[in-house]
């Protein structure tokens, strides 16, 4: 076996001297710039979750009146529920937490479907059940069949998710 000499390998690496790693860099905003712009957006996010609480507030009653029609027992035209009798007061409940009460009380029974479809896009009580709200807020009996009391619950549960948002 042969052993090496001394200097053995690269002898132009023999006096090299290591150099040293550079400082780690910070990943914190050097200038007052960035503070600057860190500040806007902290500012605009939160304003931004501050409209979605306020949002998420004032639509409370929509989610509870939504949550109350999906309470309802199957509707059956020979044995209605006291509940299904309540939903023009729903309704009016609804309208009442977005609209003036001098608007929504001054609406006569004969108007109450064709106000519902002007202030809700895509709602169609005048067309799909006309009387149907009238029928069941003062009729002593109540002649609806179970097809057009699932109209009616569609139309209902459309206009509370949707009624005064703005029309495209």
């Amino acid at each position: 076996m042969t052993s090496f000499d001394a200097p053995w390998g690269n002898y132009m690496l023999k006096e090299l001297v290591e150099t040293s790693s550079p400082e780690a860099i910070s990943w914190l905003p050097q200038t007052p710039g960035w503070l600057a712009v860190a500040l806007l957006l902290l500012l605009f996010l939160s304003r931004a979750a501050y409209r979605k609480l306020i949002d998420y507030k004032r639509n409370a009653y929509r989610r509870d009146a939504l949550a109350w029609i999906e309470q309802l027992p199957t509707y059956q035209a020979d044995n209605v529920a006291i509940g299904y009798r309540q939903i023009p007061a729903l309704i009016k409940t609804a309208a009442l937490h977005h609209f003036s009460r001098v608007e929504v009380n001054n609406i006569k029974d004969d108007e109450w479907e064709v106000w519902l479809d002007k202030h809700c896009q895509n709602s169609r009580f005048k067309q799909t059940c006309p009387h149907l709200l009238r029928q069941l807020a003062h009729a002593p009996s109540l002649d609806i069949s179970e097809q057009q009391m699932q109209t009616l619950l569609a139309q209902t549960e459309h206009w509370i998710a949707n009624h005064g948002q703005h029309h495209a």
